[in-house]
């Protein structure tokens, strides 16, 4: 189990909403949700990906947080300016919530 003292970067969670522009057309978007206090690691195995016609190398990174029912695949983390997207939710014990995200590289 992890001590809390190793939560020290306070990460943003935005969920999708829909919007609709000037035009009246369906906008994708993010809105805020929360604020989360995260332990922040590395992940070292990160497959190659096409962007452009070139390869890129996306950064991965593991969050631990305190447990959360309402966090999902489809919200994004927003962390020191940059987005990442949730590509999984593990759940480790009742306490925390390990998240896997991926920098948008697009």
């Amino acid at each position: 189990m992890g001590a809390i003292g190793n939560m020290n970067c306070k990460i943003e969670i935005q969920e999708p909403t829909t919007t609709k522009s000037s035009m009246g057309a369906p906008v994708k978007s993010f809105a805020h949700l929360t604020y989360l206090w995260a332990e922040r690691n590395n992940v070292t195995e990160v497959p190659e990906q096409y962007v452009d016609n070139r390869i890129v190398v996306p950064s991965r990174y593991k969050y631990r947080v305190h447990f959360t029912s309402s966090l999902d695949e489809t919200m994004r983390i927003v962390d020191d300016s940059i987005n990442y997207n949730i590509l999984s939710l593990d759940r480790v014990d009742t306490l925390f919530l390990e998240i896997i995200a991926e920098r948008i590289t697009e």
